[in-house]
């Protein structure tokens, strides 16, 4: 019997190449340069720690269309990769009318602004209604 493992994720300075993975460079482009049909109603994103780098290159799209998005939240991976704690995440996304809420079981069970251990959950985060962003 064989295990396949595997895992990509963004080498950012000072980490480690996990053993027996390698290297690669690859383009990256933000969700705002690419020629997507609009408008964008949801992003589903799970990127192994990199969300928060992503959502940043596509603050237009968050900002004019108003997604829906689904997301992974795992504590370690957005620190290391992104170097970003989960709770600055959720505050950033709260600052431009996003809330944050746990998924589980198909359900949105309850919003957090905060996380204050390492476990990984599924979360969504809901914009709020325009006249209630901040700063609108």
């Amino acid at each position: 019997m064989h295990s396949i493992q595997g895992g990509a994720y963004l080498f950012t300075g000072g980490t480690g190449t996990p053993e027996g993975h390698r290297v690669q460079d690859v383009e990256m482009v933000s969700l705002d340069e690419c020629a997507l049909r609009r408008p964008i109603a949801m992003i589903k994103i799970d990127v192994e720690g990199a969300e928060h780098l992503a959502l940043l290159g596509a603050k237009h799209i968050l900002d004019t269309d108003r997604p829906i998005v689904l997301s992974e939240l795992n504590p370690i991976m957005l620190e290391r990769v992104s170097r970003c704690t989960a709770s600055r995440f959720i505050g950033e996304m709260r600052a431009i009318g996003y809330d944050c809420h746990i998924l589980e079981g198909g359900r949105l069970v309850r919003r957090i602004t905060d996380v204050n251990d390492s476990s990984i959950r599924s979360v969504v985060f809901l914009p709020r209604q325009i006249g209630l962003r901040p700063g609108a």
